[in-house]
């Protein structure tokens, strides 16, 4: 079993062996959830009835309901987990670790009582809510029955980012729990939550193919953590197209000692991870007169560390590789292997209507079909690191990636918050350093909307200067640090020379910046050339290459109104008025700039579903944030949805027809718009054709002056691809009277 499969998707990249070598067990099953307020004493014995609990399964989380009813009010405060392990002769002689793959915010873990560090260090809290950790619990383990007792705590606290935020920060065991069983002999499993397997392919920032491209480096260590040194042998092989001869070595490991293990291993003529092409997928679909299949897009090696003593495994660790060269160019924008490839992509929250964040594997594979059937190239994980099957996902199938800690809006003041947050940037980076679609390393999101004064400016200017010499001392490969800023403060008078530095400078250190910009929604009253207005202004004190880190309007699916104004009822950004008509026309005007600029290294909507924020209501929708080109329950695709699939998935043809839940009309001329990849579209009312739709470019046609006859109309489009007499259809009624 490798990193990839379903048991082994979280945070895992382990080979299991039965009872040789490394083994995992899950830890979902029956928890009892419970004990709100109760002390660490009262909670954690042995003898304590749990019995009348809530018996739950991981994931799991205490704010499904609260959470997206409205209010402000969600609970945040700590609860209990409790579970009994039976002890397994297996243990008898090995190390035995409990994983976590995420839990918010706080988690304290105690086995018989006893309160556990984690990461095999001094601290027993882990304080961050979106990455792995460990607790060694060998040393804790009696022979018979030990009680688990968990505290997760999702109270705020200025202690630990994110401290403010427009997002849920639903508590609870949200993902999934392992036991890990492993021998002595082993690969290090207290290197900040992750698989302590590293891949470095060196010099990746290139715009031509770099000499090391095929060379990978191989950096783990070796623990013994018996009394006697140890001679092993180490043997690292790789799996895929032109693989060289797998290396094998005997190693002395002292006791209780270490030993750094680090080999380069050469690839001949890599076979490369050339990210999604929807052109290219459709170049073979035309090509074979049928489904492409899988696209090797996300090509990859796997590559396997074994640790063995004679005939016995002690150890073994998997993980993928995928070789690729990418650049960012400040007028031509992003390039992967040599080739121009626009980051075309979403914003993406780990929320479904229902389950707040404790997603299964089932939910992130449909997401990511969802990604695909759009034809976005590209995700930012807003705004934190989301689950390791996700990356697989994204891995495999060549989307890129922007991912982030949770350094939001506001700057925590104290020393603790600062060490805090680079831990999290560390687990983050250890923790996904291996994938091949991590390209870009987000230090912060907005975190001048939580500053209120020239020193808190500077503050958070110097942190995200640490940052970014801290993912450079973490990733010497040659990936981009990154940056989501939406305020320049150009016109602010601070009155300090540091302040006027950081304004006509920005000052905020990182390779390359992207944007938060919503012209027409807030707080900018219109849109026509905005847009290009704000990102030259942007471009003029800043040169660093400029993307787009978010864009995006609200839109209720059951509000509809065909020529919309900004303001009714009100600015419509807060009011309760967002006709789902205004956010395709926001979106048309935003696709026009985009694909006119190639200067843009990345451009992502905001957002591509709805997600549950307590604390709004507005467009009619309590809880919510809808913004997303799809409902958060990923029933109902939003039109903007058509129009990008339109513009950017050239291998799956369709028609759709906009307005089409807007059923009931009041005004018998009407115009008929339709989203569509097709080369021509033809217009049929009441089933007379009206002729060829105009084409309005960025996959937009149009017929002015539909005239609607009292009763029910039936719009029919079809679309056709070339000479190809394949029939592309989408049909709506609309009720006139």
């Amino acid at each position: 079993m490798q990193k990839g499969e379903k048991i082994m998707s979280e945070n895992t990249a382990y080979t299991s062996s039965g009872r040789d070598g490394k083994y995992l067990r899950d830890m979902c099953d029956g928890w009892h959830f419970g004990g709100e307020a109760l002390t660490d004493d009262e909670v954690t014995g042995i003898d304590f009835d749990d019995g009348g609990w809530e018996v739950v399964n991981i994931p799991h989380t205490w704010n499904i309901k609260d959470a997206e009813d409205g209010g402000n009010d969600y609970l945040r405060t700590a609860f209990w987990y409790r579970k009994r392990l039976d002890y397994d002769e297996a243990f008898d002689g090995k190390k035995v670790y409990l994983e976590f793959n995420g839990s918010n915010q706080k988690t304290d873990l105690y086995v018989n009582g006893t309160h556990v560090p984690y990461n095999g260090g001094d601290a027993f809290t882990h304080k961050g809510g979106y990455t792995a950790f460990r607790f060694d619990v060998t040393d804790y383990l009696v022979h018979g029955q030990n009680v688990l007792a968990v505290r997760v705590d999702n109270s705020h606290d200025e202690a630990v980012a994110p401290i403010s935020a427009d997002f849920n920060m639903c508590g609870g065991i949200y993902r999934r729990v392992y036991l890990v069983v492993v021998d002595k002999v082993h690969f290090d499993l207290n290197n900040n939550g992750s698989s302590g397997l590293f891949f470095t392919t060196p010099d990746v920032r290139s715009m031509t193919a770099p000499e090391s491209l095929g060379t990978v480096i191989v950096r783990t260590e070796l623990v013994n953590d018996s009394d006697i040194t140890r001679v092993v042998t180490v043997k690292t092989a790789v799996e895929g197209d032109n693989a060289p001869e797998a290396l094998s070595e005997q190693i002395s490991v002292p006791a209780q000692g270490r030993v750094v293990y680090e080999r380069t291993v050469k690839v001949a003529d890599p076979h490369l991870w050339n990210g999604i092409s929807y052109e290219r997928e459709a170049a073979k679909i035309c090509e074979e007169g049928r489904s492409a299949g899988k696209s090797d897009a996300g090509y990859m090696y796997t590559v396997k560390i074994n640790i063995s003593d004679g005939d016995k495994t002690l150890d073994e660790v998997s993980d993928r590789v995928g070789f690729r060269y990418f650049y960012v160019d400040r007028e031509k924008g992003f390039f992967l292997n040599g080739k121009s490839h626009p980051l075309r992509g979403v914003n993406r929250h780990q929320f479904y209507k229902g389950m707040g964040n404790a997603l299964t594997e089932a939910e992130h594979e449909a997401d990511v079909a969802i990604i695909k059937e759009l034809g976005a190239n590209a995700v930012r994980l807003c705004h934190y690191p989301h689950t390791d099957y996700f990356y697989d996902l994204c891995d495999e199938n060549g989307i890129v990636l922007w991912t982030e800690i949770p350094l939001v809006n506001a700057l925590g003041e104290s020393a603790e918050f600062v060490e805090n947050t680079k831990r999290q940037l560390v687990e983050l980076m250890r923790q996904q350093y291996n994938r091949p679609s991590v390209i870009f390393w987000g230090l912060q999101n907005e975190i001048g909307n939580g500053a209120n004064s020239a020193s808190s400016f500077m503050n958070a200017k110097q942190l995200v200067y640490e940052l970014d010499e801290l993912a450079h001392g973490e990733d010497s490969s040659g990936r981009y640090t990154t940056q989501a800023i939406n305020r320049d403060y150009a016109m602010n008078q601070k009155g300090t020379a540091d302040y006027a530095d950081f304004t006509n400078n920005i000052g905020w250190k990182s390779d390359i910046a992207a944007w938060n910009i919503y012209p027409g929604w807030y707080p900018d009253k219109n849109f026509d050339g905005n847009f290009e207005q704000l990102m030259d202004r942007k471009a003029s004190f800043d040169n660093r290459p400029m993307g787009i880190s978010e864009y995006g309007w609200g839109a209720n699916v059951n509000q509809h109104e065909l020529y919309p104004e900004l303001e009714k009822n009100g600015l419509l950004a807060w009011g309760q008025w967002h006709p789902e008509e205004y956010q395709s026309i926001m979106h048309e005007q935003a696709l026009k700039y985009i694909n006119t600029h190639e200067c843009l290294w990345a451009t992502f909507i905001w957002v591509l579903f709805d997600f549950a924020v307590d604390s709004r209501n507005e467009g009619g929708q309590i809880a919510l944030n809808d913004k997303g080109l799809v409902t958060c329950d990923r029933k109902i695709r939003k039109d903007s949805f058509y129009l990008y699939k339109a513009d950017w998935n050239k291998a799956d043809r369709f028609v759709h027809i906009t307005s089409s839940r807007y059923v009931d009309r009041e005004s018998e001329d009407t115009y008929v718009k339709v989203y569509s990849n097709c080369d021509k579209v033809e217009l049929y009312v009441n089933g007379v054709s009206v002729g060829e739709m105009e084409r309005r470019g960025n996959g937009v046609f149009m017929v002015n002056k539909v005239r609607l006859i009292n009763g029910m109309n039936e719009i029919k489009a079809v679309g056709h691809i070339g000479a190809d007499n394949t029939e592309y259809t989408d049909i709506c009624k609309w009720r006139l009277g």
